[in-house]
């Protein structure tokens, strides 16, 4: 392994959404994130422990930073709406007036915005997008006269103005008015931005932290496949830079740690040049790490190619796995009536939990929500088909040059291209698996179905016969008290079965092994290419386990979440659950990997004190 300059902290799934909407003055309800100040201390206390590791920190992000589909505000829906927000911006009174890190730079990078859209529009040669043209080229004369303050809000109406030239009737669809932006490139900067702005405290203590010396690696997971755009990439140092113009922490954090920023604003743009990096796929480092986010090896979160994940007939929007559709169509839904559904993970625990304590109560939401329920349902059977006619097609062509030389682009390091087509091939292989597919899909659909079918059986057991009997007088009464007897026995029958279908199993830890062996195998090169830690996300459940007995065999490791986790049954176990970290510190490796939980209590970390099975096979 070569020397590195630098230690490496490893986190994952934040799901960040729209955190505390500024305009309306409270949180969205789709945030699951919740701990920016304790993500603060968490970098303060880093950079702090760096000094005595003479080492500065590279902090990845290891996937599902963002949760873009949990962002459900809109943009301006139409070209009339578009026209009433230059109107305000030339009144100089814009949605939100925000300090950026170079207005001018900034300016000029809306007005090339705009002149995209005007010339995407024209080439079209649609009728529909005359008006929307017409606020563009307004929107661009009145680009030079607005105020430094206001310029955050020109970037709004010139993404705005990208969103609707890319619908086809140049307004924003019913499904999007009903579940939320699409997936095309301005629709991810805008829902970018919306996140930035409820999140200040968060992207205020990455700025700082780059500021330091320290560099950040963001990698993309399923919840925010939609930073394959180059354009989202490239958002991430306007933010941080305009963070670090005007820095957002809250009081105790400067009480504890002086401010002590060490660039100006220019010196800092070109560092964050430098120090913040995307890493499309695989992050390697020889001899040391092998690190992905671990979504493609399920069925539902996985995408027939996670180098390119767009829509074959439309290559500006990105193509959704079904498991995303259940979070877009139904659950996004769900968790305004159930705030914490999300964080009961995996997300399908949540409804064994409804089926045993809230069965009536979730019947209704499914009754409320059946359209969209129905909605899910007909996209989850369409997606699932194309993925496994894709998948096919995938398992009988052999790579093309062109694949390769993809491939060749996807891992961060220097792991050969011919590891990672077989890499690309294992995760194919995990996710093609027919008995795979059924338990996957199964444990989505099953629970529904179930709570469905006990409805109407409950509706007809009691309903219809005590309508019949009110109406015409027999003696149905016996007969109605023994089968609502047999009906919730059912229930709480199928009950323990259900929560057994959807109990979580480290589905990661047959794949790692397996990736383990691939890379102990001198594929195109003199030497292979060994680790000692493989670290995954994804699933929101920590783990940290051997893979062998020998003594050189590697760690398998999963990061967990920076949610706050909930269990069914509030329990200390839950301690091991949220808030997990993993420090490497390249030459002063300890037996046992440094993997913790970040206590905000204390503001210190603290061991995970995960309890393993009786059975060392039964990973849950």
């Amino acid at each position: 392994m070569a020397e590195l300059d630098y230690n490496l902290l490893i986190i994952s799934d934040l799901h960040l959404s729209e955190g505390f909407r500024p305009l309306e003055g409270s949180l969205s309800p789709n945030e699951d994130f919740l701990s920016d100040e304790g993500f603060a201390d968490f970098l303060r206390f880093h950079n702090e422990l760096r000094r005595q590791l003479d080492r500065p920190w590279r902090l990845i992000l290891a996937g599902d930073l963002f949760d873009f589909l949990q962002v459900t505000s809109l943009s301006a829906s139409n070209a009339e709406e578009l026209a009433d927000g230059i109107k305000r911006l030339r009144e100089g009174k814009p949605v939100l007036a925000r300090i950026l890190d170079d207005p001018k730079r900034r300016c000029a990078r809306a007005v090339e915005w705009l002149d995209e859209a005007i010339e995407l529009m024209r080439a079209e040669s649609a009728s529909t997008h005359q008006a929307v043209i017409e606020c563009a080229e307004e929107l661009k004369a009145c680009a030079p006269r607005v105020k430094d303050a206001l310029v955050w809000d020109l970037e709004r109406l010139a993404l705005e103005t990208w969103i609707l030239a890319f619908k086809p009737r140049a307004e924003l669809s019913a499904s999007d008015g009903k579940f939320g932006l699409g997936t095309s490139w301005p629709e991810t900067v805008w829902k970018l931005d919306r996140i930035a702005e409820g999140h200040p405290i968060l992207f205020s203590s990455l700025a700082w932290f780059v500021d330091q010396g320290n560099e950040l690696v963001l990698m993309k997971g399923n919840h925010d496949v939609e930073l394959h755009w180059p354009q989202a990439q490239a958002r991430m140092p306007d933010l941080l830079a305009d963070a670090h113009a005007h820095l957002r922490l809250s009081d105790r954090w400067w009480t504890a740690q002086p401010m002590n920023l060490t660039m100006d604003q220019p010196t800092f743009w070109s560092a964050v040049q430098t120090q913040f990096s995307f890493c499309p796929w695989i992050y390697f480092e020889p001899g040391l790490l092998y690190l992905e986010h671990g979504n493609q090896y399920e069925v539902l979160d996985a995408f027939p190619d996670f180098l390119n994940p767009t829509l074959r007939h439309d290559e500006r929007l990105i193509r959704l796995p079904p498991g995303s559709f259940f979070s877009r169509y139904f659950f996004n839904k769900v968790e305004q009536s159930f705030s914490f559904a999300d964080n009961l993970r995996p997300v399908t625990r949540f409804i064994a939990w409804a089926f045993q304590n809230r069965f009536w109560a979730t019947v209704g939401l499914f009754a409320k929500h059946r359209a969209e329920l129905w909605h899910f349902g007909r996209e989850l059977i369409r997606r699932g088909v194309g993925d496994y006619l894709q998948d096919r097609k995938q398992r009988k062509e052999r790579e093309s040059a062109a694949r390769q030389t993809a491939l060749h682009a996807s891992a961060r390091g220097p792991l050969s291209p011919e590891h990672q087509e077989k890499i690309g091939q294992l995760a194919l292989e995990e996710r093609s698996k027919p008995v795979s597919k059924i338990l996957h899909y199964g444990v989505v659909v099953l629970p529904i179905l179930v709570f469905v079918l006990i409805a109407l059986g409950l509706l007809g057991i009691f309903v219809v016969p005590a309508f019949s009997a009110w109406i015409f007088p027999q003696n149905y009464f016996l007969r109605l008290i023994i089968s609502g007897a047999v009906a919730f026995g059912i229930k709480y029958l199928l009950a323990p079965a259900i929560a057994a279908l959807v109990r979580v199993r480290d589905y990661l830890l047959k794949p790692a092994q397996r990736i383990w062996e691939i890379l102990q195998e001198p594929l195109g090169s003199d030497e292979a290419p060994r680790v000692r830690y493989l670290v995954f996300g994804h699933t929101h459940e920590p783990n940290m386990q051997r893979l062998g007995r020998e003594k050189d065999a590697p760690w398998y490791i999963n990061t967990g979440s920076w949610l706050y986790a909930v269990s069914e049954v509030e329990s200390w176990e839950r301690l091991d659950r949220d808030f997990i970290f993993l420090q490497i510190v390249p030459g002063q490796e300890t037996e046992i990997p440094r993997l913790f939980r970040w206590n905000e209590a204390t503001g210190r970390p603290e061991r995970i004190r995960r309890r393993l099975p009786e059975n060392p096979h039964d990973h849950r």
